[in-house]
């Protein structure tokens, strides 16, 4: 039992460091959050279009405030995991 909570925790713990890492990376001017332009850079360094990134932007700014934390980052990034990237803005209006 304390084997498997020790792992866990430590699964936790890596996949944070990790997604703070990713974050640091796309967060260009070290303010501590991602701004559209910064998303923008991300997104279109994965293929992504500028309507998706025009649609997906809002819903990964949570509190509106035209900026993403750190935690608004980690769960759009938990979302992404749990949908493909095939599934295209065309195919969910």
């Amino acid at each position: 039992m304390k084997a498997v909570q020790f792992v866990t925790v430590n699964y936790s713990c890596f996949r944070r460091e990790r997604l703070l890492n990713e974050f640091k990376k796309y967060d260009a001017d070290h303010d501590g959050r991602i701004s559209f332009a910064e998303f923008r850079a991300m997104l279109e360094g994965q293929g992504y279009s500028e309507k998706d990134i025009e649609h997906l932007f809002p819903e990964a700014d949570e509190n509106k405030d035209g900026f993403l934390d750190f935690e608004e980052f980690k769960r759009y990034l938990n979302f992404q995991d749990q949908h493909p990237a095939e599934l295209t803005i065309e195919q969910v209006e």
